[in-house]
């Protein structure tokens, strides 16, 4: 049933150019285009300092994926995400640190430029999702998916659960449902079991998940083994309205928390063009930054995908 509803009030201009062939020299064009974007991670990930793989280098991807959660907040500040995890890493420079509540705090409000700007509400669920990511990774011994899957889990059913306040545990139950049923034992549950716990976490949003993935997977090749076909794509509103300018959705995605039917709805989209590789969508993240969204008008001229979107929105 979520599924028809899914092709029926979502899809039906997808299904059409699908069908008709139409999107054959978009997949083109994305798949070109992939490299760039690695490219472009790779370096923004340097200009972070994120260099060496260790445990650290965990930490310091999963806050990298918090910060570019309010990417667009930055951008329309004058800096990234980059630029101020640098700020960030210049005091929380060892694992340890990030057990440190207090220290992160005034880590936030004295040298992140914006980030220590947000609301307290908003810093403080920061500070205790890096807090809880942190005892995870310190258990951390081998360079294992599954294991660092098992761990995280744990830490979070046994741990998290029983210090989380009961407004937020309230809002997260269903995933720490969803997490105990979900038995690592092979990878594709481990990412599950990630992209679940990431979700219990007080300032856990399906995006930080996909991008820590992302970038833990295909750009600082941490785990070991192929998994790039379950990859999710990451998601954000930019995403969201590139998706509905290209004729992919009928109607624009807004409610994207993990699980919700408009996040089904454009894993959909990614698994069924790229069953290989969904997460090669991140390039319309790259569409959006630069042509497309949070703008006064769109750099349609410009943009990589302009001879293939039929600009609907």
């Amino acid at each position: 049933m979520r599924e028809r509803k899914i092709w029926n009030e979502y899809l039906t201009k997808f299904t059409a150019r699908l069908e008709g062939g139409y999107l054959e020299n978009l997949k083109e064009v994305i798949r070109r285009k992939e490299r760039i974007v690695i490219k472009h991670h790779t370096m923004r990930l340097k200009k972070a300092g994120i260099i060496k793989i260790s445990k650290k280098t965990l930490i310091d991807t999963f806050t990298y994926s918090i910060f570019d959660l309010y990417y667009w907040k930055l951008h329309k500040k004058g800096t990234t995400p980059a630029e101020e995890l640098k700020r960030f890493k210049k005091t929380i420079n060892t694992l340890d640190k990030y057990l440190d509540e207090d220290l992160i705090y005034y880590t936030l409000k004295d040298e992140c430029k914006h980030i220590g700007k947000l609301t307290r509400k908003n810093i403080e669920k920061i500070i205790s999702t890096l807090r809880y990511m942190a005892e995870s990774i310190e258990r951390v011994h081998k360079r294992s998916l599954i294991e660092f899957s098992k761990i995280l889990r744990n830490h979070v059913m046994f741990n998290v659960s029983k210090e989380l306040p009961e407004s937020i545990f309230s809002r997260k139950a269903r995933y720490f449902g969803l997490l105990t049923s979900n038995i690592v034992d092979d990878k594709s549950s481990a990412l599950e079991a990630i992209r679940l716990s990431i979700a219990c976490l007080p300032e856990g949003h399906p995006y930080t998940a996909d991008l820590f993935l992302y970038l833990t997977s295909k750009i600082l090749r941490i785990w070991n083994g192929t998994i790039k076909s379950q990859l999710h794509a990451p998601i954000d509103s930019g995403i969201s309205e590139v998706i509905l300018s290209l004729g992919l959705t009928d109607k624009k995605l807004k409610n994207l928390i993990y699980l919700s039917l408009h996040y089904e709805v454009f894993q959909t989209i990614s698994q069924t063009l790229f069953p290989e590789d969904p997460s090669k969508m991140i390039v319309l993240r790259a569409v959006a930054e630069r042509w497309c969204y949070d703008r006064d008008w769109k750099l349609c001229k410009n943009c990589w995908l302009n001879e293939n979107c039929p600009k609907e929105y």
